[in-house]
């Protein structure tokens, strides 16, 4: 029985589950919900772990987490060598 849950649950999880109606040409609202749903659940993540990343490094201000420069850090490494 605890066996029959669990692979329910797992299944309802299943990413690709909900994407054979997309495929099949028709859009079910549960599976839009579902992709919303997950979408900003890992948007929620990605801000809580860059904003956790801002407070080790000291603040929001801290020029080690610019990313302005961390950009402009990576430039001369895409730029062709020099003769």
């Amino acid at each position: 029985m605890a066996f029959l849950f669990i692979a329910k649950a797992v299944s309802w999880f299943a990413i690709m589950n909900r994407f054979t109606g997309f495929g099949l040409g028709y859009i079910d609202l549960s599976s839009v919900v579902y992709y919303i749903s997950i979408t900003a659940v890992f948007v929620f993540l990605t801000v809580q772990s860059i904003e956790k990343k801002k407070m080790d490094l000291g603040g929001v201000r801290n020029e080690k987490f610019n990313l302005k420069n961390s950009c402009t850090a990576q430039a001369p490494l895409l730029s062709p060598p020099l003769l």
